[in-house]
């Protein structure tokens, strides 16, 4: 570590307290010193002698604010850090934010269910629960919206049956009625309503596949990139949670 070598001070003035001096009388190092000691605070620098004109100790760059908006906890303009958007180069430290949790921050929350015949019973316990799920989220939230989705599997070979009987009610006996199965269904788009969560759910049917695993990670980037009609919503800033089952 050589003080005339090029970025010879390069880790020390990164740090919003440290600056660095490249004085050269050999009197300014005590016998033994490293060449470390030249990097040290302004004030401790000053006490032990060293030249003004030696010191280097960056200045403030120019800060430009690109968005700055107020905090605030309105439901169509909700924000919670500021600034939001600036340019400048910075020593560590340098930069200062604020953060407040908005009160009463939207929550849009989509839930993906596992269809396949294994999942039966879990079917019919999520018909009831549409008014439990949105009293909880209300608890923390007053705007809240929730989504149905569903997803079996790939339909197609070594996963689905493709026997023409099959496909039509892949249930493993005849005794109850499946639907055929599929990869991922938007049943339900983001909506206020319980009841209509509680009453799409009840039309669903239980489905079924040949192997153990389903296309659930298919189903989720369907559900993530599926901006529009399920999911994310562009016109008001909001926490997303997907649950899956």
């Amino acid at each position: 570590w050589l003080p005339t070598a090029p970025g010879v001070c390069s880790r020390c003035v990164c740090s919003l307290l440290c600056v660095c001096t490249l004085d050269g009388l050999n009197d300014f190092l005590k016998p033994g010193e490293s060449n470390e000691r030249r990097c040290d605070s302004t004030r401790s620098l000053r006490e032990r002698k060293c030249k003004e004109d030696h010191v280097i100790n960056p200045g403030k760059h120019p800060l430009t604010y690109v968005k700055n908006s107020k905090l605030s906890s309105e439901r169509e303009n909700v924000v919670q850090l500021r600034p939001q958007n600036i340019n400048i180069t910075l020593r560590i430290g340098e930069l200062k934010t604020s953060f407040k949790r908005a009160v009463g921050y939207p929550i849009d929350l989509y839930y993906l269910m596992d269809l396949s015949y294994s999942m039966k019973d879990d079917l019919e316990q999520i018909k009831t629960l549409g008014q439990k799920i949105l009293k909880k989220l209300k608890d923390i939230t007053d705007t809240v919206r929730i989504g149905f989705g569903s997803f079996v599997d790939k339909e197609m070979l070594p996963y689905v049956s493709q026997v023409k009987a099959r496909r039509r009610n892949p249930c493993p006996n005849r005794i109850d009625t499946c639907q055929p199965a599929f990869s991922f269904k938007n049943v339900l788009p983001l909506t206020e309503h319980a009841k209509e969560f509680e009453q799409e759910v009840s039309k669903q049917l239980i489905s079924g596949n040949l192997d153990a695993p389903e296309a659930g990670l298919d189903a989720i980037m369907q559900a993530a990139v599926c901006k529009v009609k399920t999911v994310c919503c562009y016109l008001r800033k909001i926490r997303i949670e997907l649950i899956i089952s």
